[in-house]
């Protein structure tokens, strides 16, 4: 991966199933894809979300994403894509009956600040 080149040797890259095995700190990750609300399909077929989603719309593999963390969890993506996924859709009922889920980058970066 380019990425890995680019960033300090102390922050470890990897895809989702490079991380099995492995706990960190921090857990960032990016989801990747995206597309306007307007494209959106509902109710979401299983090739659909495949094929627009990616792997991450297997709850097996959600579940190994955001199992790796010891401290603190940020996911980046696209809600409403991801909420057509019924497993994303049920973390993010999740997140936002906790409080978890943000629109902006502040937390993120209040966190990192010292990192």
């Amino acid at each position: 991966m380019l990425i890995r080149k680019s960033v300090p040797l102390h922050v470890s890259v990897s895809t989702v199933l490079e991380s099995m095995g492995r706990e960190s700190d921090y857990v960032i990750l990016s989801t990747v894809r995206s597309m306007p609300f307007d494209k959106l399909e509902r109710p979401v077929s299983t090739r659909w979300a495949k094929e627009h989603i990616g792997d991450i719309a297997d709850s097996r593999m959600i579940n190994l994403a955001i199992t790796r963390t010891r401290a603190a969890l940020f996911i980046f993506g696209n809600k409403d894509l991801l909420g057509c996924c019924e497993p994303w859709q049920s973390l993010l009922n999740s997140f936002r009956h906790h409080q978890c889920l943000q629109t902006d980058w502040s937390l993120f970066l209040e966190t990192f600040k010292t990192y």
